[in-house]
């Protein structure tokens, strides 16, 4: 048996990663100390997460190069009575700059935060040859920066703090927009899928790298020293759009009529996923119809609450979503449905007939002044578009063929 040590840890992908990988257990081990968790008689080894890293390296009998010259261990093998240490975050992190960052080394580099995995990032850059690197802090230690002197001529930023994990809603006190020069963002969170800084970096078309990439590769690295076997016959690149394809939630947005709860059953039945219905939830919630909302409470209660089930929807993975109409006209509905969901736009042509259960389409002159204000929303936002087809299962069939296209896409 393997597994996972530190606190919080049951949104981690790392079980469902390693199953891929190989048939061994992988078992969690949440708010249990890391030395009673090493004493469990049928471990090999041992993945080691916040806030255990640097006590993990101080119980290692045996460490690794990386390990060594960071003080971080974030996996812990057992060799007989001894335990060895090894920073496979730190060999992740240089893989992905080999990959990715060969022609960015003469750039300038911020690290932000100065805890254990800055110490990674600093070894991965290193190694690779990094020369303009720097790290800023809160409270930043001898030969750091304060986050308020982040330069401007920054190239790379790396994220290596908590800072927009699941159900943390701190923010990081700075916008990308300071930044003119940013060519690349890299997030060691990978729960959510994509943090706030993250969603920032790709709507301003910045390269970015998010914390899944990291953690596919050091589940690789890390099942390799534990169970002493190689696994360089996995495709790195497919295990990743496997544990994404796991992981993201399908959300559905477009115009009413479009028939978004249609596909969205259709969808839910095809990958034996819960579907969330806001429509349906929101009726739920009021305890009336729709129109019977927007008579007695107005539209305003109506996107507040429809906000507030989307803010709650937001930290859910592995769902399906139909959404409103208007779902996506508050501005914060989009990034929270961005965190761990691909936006799926179904387009459809006008209805042919329209009810008065829509009470901002129930005619034609309305549904034209909607369509005309919201069809370039949709097409700001979406991920992927998908042509409601005549034949509801050619629908479903385009949905397959759309979706197959947007994770093909996808390099960890």
């Amino acid at each position: 048996m393997i597994g996972l040590v530190g606190r919080p840890i049951k949104h981690s992908h790392s079980p469902f990663i390693h199953k891929q990988l190989h048939e061994v257990p992988y078992q969690l081990f949440e708010n249990v100390r890391l030395a009673d968790a090493l004493k469990h008689p049928s471990l090999q080894g041992l993945n080691v997460t916040y806030p255990y890293k640097h006590d993990a390296f101080t119980v290692c009998d045996l460490l690794d190069e990386a390990a060594q010259k960071t003080g971080v261990v974030n996996t812990i093998v057992k060799e007989g009575e001894y335990l060895k240490g090894y920073n496979t975050d730190a060999l992740a992190l240089a893989q992905i700059l080999q990959t990715h960052g060969f022609n960015l080394r003469d750039r300038n580099v911020a690290i932000l935060g100065n805890g254990a995995t800055m110490k990674s990032a600093r070894y991965a850059l290193a190694y690779h040859g990094f020369k303009h690197v720097k790290v800023y802090a809160r409270n930043p230690g001898l030969k750091e920066y304060a986050l308020d002197d982040l330069s401007k001529d920054t190239h790379i930023l790396i994220n290596t703090t908590p800072v927009g994990m699941v159900k943390h809603e701190e923010r990081l006190p700075l916008s990308l927009a300071q930044f003119p020069k940013l060519l690349w963002v890299i997030d060691v969170v990978n729960a959510p899928l994509r943090t706030p800084l993250i969603l920032d970096a790709q709507a301003r078309h910045i390269k970015t790298t998010t914390g899944l990439s990291m953690l596919v590769r050091q589940a690789v690295l890390g099942a390799e020293k534990m169970l002493a076997r190689s696994f360089e016959h996995i495709n790195l690149q497919a295990l990743y759009q496997k544990v994404l394809k796991h992981t993201e939630n399908i959300v559905l947005i477009g115009m009413p009529y479009s028939g978004k709860s249609t596909l969205a059953k259709a969808v839910s039945k095809t990958l034996n996923r819960p579907l969330y219905d806001l429509d349906d939830l929101l009726v739920e919630h009021f305890k009336m119809p729709i129109p019977k909302i927007f008579e007695t409470h107005g539209e305003a209660a109506f996107r507040d609450a429809e906000t507030a089930l989307i803010r709650d929807l937001a930290y859910h993975q592995g769902v399906v979503i139909a959404t409103g109409g208007g779902a996506i006209l508050n501005p914060e509905n989009v990034p929270l449905l961005k965190r761990n969901g691909v936006l799926m736009w179904l387009q459809a042509p006008p209805p042919t007939s329209y009810l008065t259960s829509r009470p901002l389409s129930s005619s034609k002159v309305a549904y034209d002044a909607l369509k005309k204000d919201r069809w370039p929303r949709y097409q700001a936002v979406a991920d992927v578009i998908i042509s409601r087809q005549e034949d509801p299962k050619e629908t479903l069939k385009e949905w397959e063929r759309a979706t197959h296209a947007y994770y093909d896409s996808k390099r960890p």
